[in-house]
């Protein structure tokens, strides 16, 4: 009997234990596939959930505390018909999160005829750089294909390859497609690490609420067309950076881009959990980097806890959401 009650004791401390550590949802093992799934499909029908998002940005605040002048944030969950949650908007230095309007621009490319993922565009003096990336490494002259400094500049940041890009199509063409598309905040005034620039004051830009735009676009499958969309978040859902938010969130896919100066530290794009995801964009100024990546997990966590609650109002209706 003693045996046994023993034995007992130590099944249900396991049972116990197992529950307090919180393990990841079923859903912890989605392939990219399945986590991406097709913008049009996983987008068809909205819930029409009503959200408010006051308690969160009360958390929001009580986590950035004295910092929180220094961040702009935008939250969606896409499944409510409740607008974007958006604190402190307004422009910001870009650093490298205005890659992923580079990106949306060549597609567009694509989508029109204009360029193919196959051609091939070959490295200029120009176009070298230092900073982030591999590709300023290679001799003048070696051939890239687009869809290549695609993913090396979503997943490596890769200045180099963003450059070569900028110089395939044009700034002002990228620009022009940039505010046609409503992006109001974005400015792509110079190429990445240029030396001949650092003593003006041109510097590129984009807001939270830019970023969120596009994210939601591209989850909705309407950023460029269905399939390119997909094709995106694939790309972005290699992004090697992950000490931020998918470091504050292993159970789920993010497909996301971050961006890095001395005295920032940016990150966003779209979270994948399996049911209700959402969409987060953290932007800063004025920070240290290694202050910002923790106080972005502890916003992508309450983001995520918050985001329970919308799955309760889903699953229980709203009159009965605080009976459950």
């Amino acid at each position: 009997m003693t045996k046994f009650l023993i034995g007992f004791l130590i099944l249900m401390a396991g049972v116990i234990g197992g529950y307090l550590a919180t393990p990841a949802p079923e859903h912890n093992n989605t392939t990219h596939a399945t986590a991406m799934k097709n913008t049009a499909d996983r987008h068809k029908s909205k819930s029409g959930i009503e959200y408010d998002y006051s308690n969160l940005e009360l958390e929001i605040d009580g986590i950035l505390g004295a910092e929180a002048k220094n961040y702009s944030i935008f939250v969606l969950y896409p499944d409510s018909k409740s607008p974007a949650l958006s604190i402190r908007p307004g422009k910001r230095r870009s650093a490298s999160m205005i890659k992923v309007f580079i990106m949306e621009y060549t597609m567009a490319m694509v989508k029109d005829g204009k360029a193919s993922l196959d051609d091939t565009v070959a490295l200029t003096r120009q176009a070298r750089v230092g900073g982030a990336g591999v590709i300023g490494g290679y001799g003048i002259n070696a051939k890239f294909t687009i869809k290549q400094l695609l993913e090396y500049m979503i997943q490596e940041s890769d200045n180099t390859a963003t450059n070569m890009l900028i110089f395939n199509f044009g700034m002002d063409n990228i620009n022009r497609y940039l505010d046609e598309k409503g992006y109001k905040d974005t400015e792509l005034q110079r190429k990445m690490m240029d030396s001949t620039k650092r003593f003006d004051e041109s510097v590129n830009y984009t807001s939270p609420d830019d970023l969120g735009l596009f994210f939601n676009r591209l989850y909705t499958g309407t950023c460029v067309s269905p399939e390119l969309d997909d094709m995106m978040i694939d790309i972005l859902l290699g992004q090697k950076d992950t000490v931020c938010l998918p470091a504050a969130m292993p159970y789920a896919k993010v497909a996301h881009k971050t961006g890095e100066l001395n005295d920032l530290y940016d990150d966003g794009g779209i979270v994948f959990t399996g049911d209700v995801d959402f969409i987060l964009v953290v932007m800063d100024e004025n920070v240290g980097v290694g202050y910002a990546r923790e106080y972005q997990k502890d916003i992508a966590r309450a983001v995520y806890r918050n985001r329970k609650q919308v799955e309760k109002l889903i699953k229980y209706g709203k009159n009965n959401f605080w009976s459950k």
